[in-house]
């Protein structure tokens, strides 16, 4: 194992635990060994956005799409990041398109690009990618979360209902979800 690989896995390790100090201490030290990794750059924006500095994390996708034209990681990151905040929603969806260019089949990126229709407001292209992205991603809670809030803007009040049920029942944890069931939103 490098170094960089090392470090690289401590900083995610350290970030997973919410402990950002030694996180960014070993990413930082990963990306003096190797300043033109772009993995290095994602985990970056990931720890970054995680502690809420968007544009630095901004900042890292970017050099990490511009290191790896093909990092469809990182562009689905950053495009859901603008999507999840309903900001440049328009750059969004082109990144989760490059995204979806480069992995056509990739359920999360699917919901990515539904999700920033749905936060641009249009309901049917959001309806016709959440479709595909419940076909590669059945069981998960996010897409069926998503679905859910599609089924409720559509005014299909059951249906999202139901959506929102096997969220839950996928993952027992989400107050969002339950809360939005409660409140039969």
């Amino acid at each position: 194992i490098k170094d960089v690989d090392l470090y690289l896995a401590l900083g995610y390790v350290y970030g997973g635990e919410s402990k950002n100090d030694e996180a960014l201490k070993f990413y930082t030290a990963a990306l003096e060994m190797a300043p033109d990794d772009a993995r290095i750059h994602f985990h970056l924006g990931i720890q970054y956005d995680k502690m809420k500095e968007r544009s630095i994390a901004v900042k890292e996708f970017r050099e990490a799409i511009r290191l790896d034209p093909k990092f469809s990681d990182a562009y689905n990151y950053l495009g859901y990041m603008f999507a999840e905040e309903g900001s440049n929603l328009d750059e969004a969806i082109a990144l989760v398109g490059k995204a979806l260019e480069i992995e056509p089949e990739n359920g999360a990126f699917l919901d990515s690009l539904g999700w920033a229709y749905f936060q641009k407001g249009d309901t049917s292209e959001a309806f016709v990618e959440l479709k595909k992205a419940i076909k590669f991603e059945p069981d998960d809670p996010i897409v069926r979360d998503h679905m859910g809030d599609i089924y409720f803007k559509k005014g299909l009040r059951d249906k999202a209902r139901e959506e929102w049920e096997k969220s839950l029942k996928i993952d027992p944890k989400q107050d969002k979800v339950r809360e939005k069931l409660k409140k039969g939103r």
